[in-house]
């Protein structure tokens, strides 16, 4: 568009150009056809009108001629001021064109360098699922081990479970061979009335602290043979204790009901008596007619409740 703009001005600066010359060419021509017709027909003229004339067609001619100059150099100053500007912008928008296919390569490399920090970012991503894959494998690995040490542990405290209970079980079977041996020779010695040595073996017996509903009872049987001969209440309440023990043992022990009734009646505690003796012959009715000629129970023969239990 500026090239066809520039192209037009020169067109335009040449045609007042050659229309200047051919106006000067038709001033020029004007002025010798009035000289010759002058000439011509008055030829008693004088010559100084003649050249005032000419003169004054050539001074035209010249006006003319300086106007079309003029006029042909004002365009062309525009033009030149219209080119001079056309090349600025031209200059300009070159410059400008240089400074965005500068940007644009700026943002080019921006643009390289998100896009490689982005496959940094994949990359670096994938290594961590490589790195939370391997971490979640040997998080397995620690719980199966884990598994397996705790199946292991329990396995060796069931062991250890296994060989305390042994050795408890032991200590126990032990220490009541023990109490058997020494219940019988407390028996032989109140037989003799050796009741001192008596005395001292039940402390020993007392002192093993055995559990077991056949030991208790035979110890509270021996109790109350001791009470009876050393007449002292407080072998009785020893007896009771006993068999409370061996009825905690085995609750459908009759042996133990029937020794608990006895030492309660040695203590003349009728209610506490006549309970026991009851569950004693719930067990075994042949407590009714050992209850009617035990020597424990005297007291009670004539009791109205005592003649209805065993009756």
């Amino acid at each position: 568009m500026k090239k066809i703009f520039v192209l037009g001005i020169l067109v335009l600066i040449l045609s007042g150009f050659v229309w200047a010359q051919e106006e000067n060419k038709l001033n020029v021509d004007r002025a010798d056809t009035i000289s010759q017709s002058q000439i011509t027909s008055s030829p008693e003229k004088s010559e100084k009108e003649n050249g005032k004339s000419y003169e004054k067609m050539l001074s035209i001619a010249n006006i003319s001629i300086i106007v079309a100059t003029l006029v042909v150099g004002f365009v062309a100053l525009l033009a030149a001021i219209l080119g001079a500007l056309g090349f600025y912008g031209y200059f300009q928008t070159g410059k400008m064109r240089g400074k965005i296919t500068q940007e644009l390569e700026e943002i080019k490399k921006l643009r390289a360098g998100v896009i490689s920090e982005c496959e940094m970012a994949k990359q670096q991503r994938e290594n961590i699922e490589k790195i939370k894959t391997v971490a979640e494998g040997r998080l397995k690995e620690m719980e199966d081990i884990h598994k397996k040490t705790k199946e292991i542990a329990e396995k060796v405290m069931s062991i250890d479970k296994g060989i305390d209970e042994k050795k408890e079980a032991t200590e126990k079977a032990a220490n009541s061979a023990q109490a058997y041996e020494i219940l019988s020779e407390v028996k032989s010695l109140i037989a003799n009335r050796e009741l001192d040595k008596a005395d001292n073996l039940i402390k020993r017996l007392e002192e093993l602290d055995i559990e077991g509903s056949a030991i208790n009872t035979s110890f509270s049987y021996n109790l109350v043979k001791l009470g009876h001969l050393k007449k002292d209440d407080s072998y009785f309440k020893r007896a009771l204790e006993k068999a409370g023990r061996a009825i905690r043992s085995n609750k459908n022990y009759d042996v133990a009901w029937y020794n608990k009734a006895c030492a309660h009646s040695l203590l003349e505690d009728k209610n506490n008596t006549l309970e026991s003796l009851k569950r004693a012959i719930e067990l075994d009715s042949k407590y009714k007619k050992m209850a009617k000629e035990d020597e424990d129970f005297k007291w009670l023969w004539e009791d109205e409740d005592f003649k209805k239990l065993v009756e």
